[in-house]
């Protein structure tokens, strides 16, 4: 990718690193590592990187404007402390959701939020596209993913781009203040060479961002959903991206070991890790949860 540089790395191992997002109040990189069950922190100015173990199986973390956050573990959304430590239990899913966990989320650009489910097993179709409650009921805006992964919100806030990940497949919904949308429309499939969509995010000029899980690195799309550039990364595994600094000009980049063998681990030694990529475009912020 013209322009982006390598500026650091956080030697963190994860197997399953994912949910990457800047905290400007607290001036952190926050993400998440799935299946070691771990919250990292890293401070922006200081580079102190931190770990808190969550007990069981972290998906993805939201800030609150008051500084706490909701969590999806893998079966439930929890409200959370400042410290990450487990306030209350907010949802949990259905009794009879067998082999189905949480996986992504997102907040639009009115504070709402927007989470997805898979199939523990990567099989079935028994995925949802779910939408968060002020009541703390959900409501399901899109079904039928193996792996529901995003979403993402233009800057304007009037799309929603949705991720199928097994399906190579990125959706397009037209949202409306009301929390309405319309039918969701093909709007970018990913080739076999650029793997599968992954995590995605917006940049400030409309532009789609999307990493690749066995296209080793990133992808930006046009808000026509043209590709533009590929940021190409020595890993494999590249699972979420999100703007991050002050100045939101970097990238954080989150990538797994998971599915990398023994053998290609000594080829891509730097699978797990995180990274952190200079870029010359502007991101904007994820707005905090307000429902």
């Amino acid at each position: 990718m013209q322009g982006a540089q390598l500026v650091d790395v956080v030697d963190c191992r994860c197997i399953l690193g994912e949910g990457v997002f800047y905290s400007a109040g607290r001036q952190e990189i926050i993400w998440v590592d799935i299946q070691g069950c771990n919250i990292h922190t890293l401070h922006w100015q200081t580079r102190k990187h931190q770990t808190y173990n969550t007990g069981s199986r972290i998906c993805w973390l939201k800030e609150c404007e008051n500084g706490n956050f909701i969590a999806g573990f893998e079966d439930k959304i929890c409200l959370l402390t400042p410290a990450f430590l487990t306030k209350t239990v907010l949802w949990t899913l259905p009794a009879n959701a067998k082999n189905i966990r949480l996986n992504d989320a997102k907040v639009d650009r009115t504070g709402r939020l927007f989470f997805g489910t898979m199939d523990d097993l990567e099989v079935s179709p028994v995925g949802q596209l779910l939408a968060l409650g002020s009541d703390g009921g959900v409501k399901t805006v899109q079904q039928d993913f193996i792996v529901s992964n995003g979403p993402a919100f233009s800057p304007c806030g009037q799309f929603m781009y949705s991720v199928s990940s097994a399906a190579r497949t990125i959706y397009r919904l037209k949202l409306n203040a009301s929390g309405n949308y319309s039918e969701a429309e093909v709007f970018i499939r990913f080739t076999e060479e650029n793997g599968f969509p992954d995590g995605i995010t917006v940049d400030a000029e409309n532009n789609i961002w999307v990493a690749g899980w066995d296209g080793f690195g990133v992808f930006k799309f046009s808000q026509q959903g043209r590709l533009l550039e590929k940021l190409s990364m020595d890993v494999p595994k590249v699972t979420s991206v999100a703007f991050a600094g002050p100045d939101m000009k970097h990238i954080a980049v989150t990538s797994a070991r998971k599915g990398v063998s023994s053998d290609d681990l000594n080829n891509w030694p730097g699978s797990g890790n995180l990274f952190i990529y200079s870029v010359p475009v502007t991101g904007i912020s994820e707005p905090y949860i307000i429902n």
